[in-house]
């Protein structure tokens, strides 16, 4: 039996953060500076082909739109486009042309907007458009926000700007994971489902070096796992999350919630 050391296996996650700036930065030296309003389509198309080789095979990701019948049964209701959709496709979709897709909430896993670039100004309305298509899926799924870089600071104008969102209870559709670059990561954490709470309930905003990609992936594949095999991984989930420490001793800040709203 051969052994490698936890440095080589944070390393390891290290390198699928590097892996992604290199091909984001060859196809920007191809065709962004000539074409910089393709810029957000190849980043999308950059960060599903690395999905790709992660989640299972009952998971397609594509980009389109979820719909479903209003209340009243007279309408319907459809989100906007969805950068990134993760739908299982042992259902039937509604409608789907290579990577675009029209699917309904049953089929969704989670659902993820992709940006360039984002400011600490921008996250409140980012934050409620991802709120917004959650609330149309209705139901506990991975709700992400994944952005190459982040413009901003640290400090305790990022933290308000959080507060804005994440001071007040939340459901279990709402925008749950958060990656600003290569190193800032956001979780929320919701109450255990055997009924015990964590230690802290609420947003929590860590920096991880050259980890947050890394991260940001490893909540989704655990996310959207059945529960079975979930319950496997986590036999290995020092596989997954690889810092000995744990993620608490990089935290930045935490915003506590008293209540999980339902």
């Amino acid at each position: 039996m051969s052994e490698i050391n936890i440095e080589g296996l944070i390393e390891y996650h290290q390198s699928i953060n590097n892996e992604l700036q290199s091909i984001q930065n060859r196809v920007r030296n191809l065709i962004a500076y000539s074409h910089p309003g393709e810029d957000g389509r190849y980043k999308e198309a950059v960060l599903k082909n690395l999905l790709k080789k992660y989640v299972p095979n009952n998971i397609s990701i594509g980009s389109g739109f979820i719909a479903k019948i209003s209340t009243d049964k007279k309408k319907i209701e459809v989100s906007t486009q969805v950068d990134l959709l993760l739908y299982d496709n042992l259902f039937p979709s509604l409608f789907i042309e290579g990577d675009f897709v029209i699917t309904y909430p049953e089929c969704v896993k989670a659902i993820i907007e992709v940006k360039t670039n984002v400011k600490d100004s921008d996250l409140v309305e980012l934050i409620n458009k991802s709120v917004e298509i959650g609330n149309i899926v209705n139901k506990k799924i991975f709700n992400g926000i994944f952005s190459y870089n982040y413009q901003g600071g640290e400090g305790d104008n990022l933290k308000n700007k959080f507060k804005q969102c994440y001071g007040e209870p939340v459901n279990d559709h709402y925008v749950n994971h958060i990656c600003l670059g290569e190193s800032l990561f956001g979780k929320y954490f919701y109450p255990d489902p055997d009924g015990q709470p964590y230690q802290e309930m609420g947003f929590g905003f860590y920096k991880l070096k050259k980890m947050a990609v890394s991260y940001f992936i490893s909540n989704l594949i655990f996310s959207i796992t059945p529960d079975i095999i979930g319950e496997k991984l986590d036999i290995n989930d020092s596989l997954w999350f690889p810092l000995p420490e744990g993620k608490n001793s990089h935290k930045i800040f935490f915003i506590n919630s008293n209540s999980f709203s339902v």
